[in-house]
Parts: structure tokens; sequence; C-alpha cells
């Protein structure tokens, strides 16, 4: 990948964590549809692994598969947990991307 362009996609993940996070700081997770919503953006979008939000959660890996996938929504009492996990996650993500970048 061209010097320029991976520095581009470079910037897009920054930007795109930092919307993550951004919501996640903002209004929390309230609904069903929005917990599938945040994951999507968390995984799909965002790129982060999920055995990283499982470990950090302490939860296993297909558990966390099964959120991300819109199968199941742990309880409503664990989201603030999730959304503090996945916040943690995406500024660590930030940090290591303009460490790498400079």
């Amino acid at each position: 990948m061209p010097k320029l362009a991976l520095h581009d996609f470079m910037n897009q993940r920054i930007y795109m964590l930092k919307q993550l996070h951004s919501v996640l700081d903002t209004s929390g997770i309230e609904s069903h549809e929005q917990f599938r919503d945040i994951m999507s953006a968390t995984f799909d979008f965002c790129g982060l692994e999920i055995k990283s939000i499982a470990g950090d959660l302490g939860y296993n890996v297909s558990s966390v598969h099964r959120w991300a996938a819109g199968v199941t929504t742990p309880h409503k009492s664990l989201w603030p947990q999730i959304a503090l996990s996945i916040k943690k996650i995406a500024q660590s993500e930030i940090d290591i991307i303009k460490s790498s970048t400079h």
C-alpha cells in the first residue's frame, strides 16, 4: 500500500474509533437496537477484535461473537461495563495508531 494511502487509511480508522468513543461517552447504550448498532460499529466498521473485548470483560469469545452477530444481547445491567471496555480498547487502538505513524 502506498505511504499516502496507508496514512489516509490510518486517519480514517482514527476518525471512526473517535466517533465510536464519542457516541459511547455522550449517550451510552439505551436499547437493544442501539446495542446491536454499537456492536456492528465496534467490530465491522472500527475493526476492533472480538477477543480483545471478550478478554477485557472476562467473557468467552463465543458469547461476544453472538453479541456482535446480533444473536443474543447481554443483560442491560452489563451495558455500561461493555461500553467502558469498548471505549478503553478504542482509545488504546487510537494511541497505537498515532504512535506508529509518527
